[in-house]
């Protein structure tokens, strides 16, 4: 079975990816999907620690809950020690649909570049 996955520049340092089975075949368990998709947010989060990833699953054939029960169990068993991610669920009720999103982010970049000059500076102002 082909599968695309799909990198979107969003702008200001996010970009959304996707994955999806081409043509009109079922989808069929196969670990080199897993091994792949994981290795790419691996590969991009190294060479772009400080964008955040959105994976939104695709919803066309009513499947984007089975690939979002799918993509937390690959990350939680094999998603590098850096990646944070924080799982959305978004409901539009005008089209009645439910979308499955997740942000996926470089902790280290995080806690390096955003946190600490937070933290540091309340720290600052407390001592004042």
């Amino acid at each position: 079975m082909k599968n695309i996955l799909l990198f979107t520049n969003l702008g200001y340092q996010s970009f959304e990816f996707s994955f999806y089975p081409v043509g009109n075949r079922t989808s069929v368990f196969d670990d080199r999907i897993r091994t792949t998709i994981l290795k790419v947010l691996k590969d991009f989060s190294d060479t772009h620690p400080d964008c955040v990833l959105l994976y939104i699953c695709d919803s066309l054939d009513n499947q984007a809950r089975a690939r979002n029960i799918l993509f937390n169990r690959w990350f939680r068993e094999v998603a590098p020690p850096h990646l944070l991610k924080f799982n959305r669920k978004i409901i539009d009720t005008d089209l009645d649909m439910v979308y499955y999103a997740a942000f996926v982010f470089n902790k280290l970049y995080i806690a390096e570049n955003v946190l600490e000059p937070y933290v540091d500076l309340e720290v600052q102002n407390l001592s004042k």
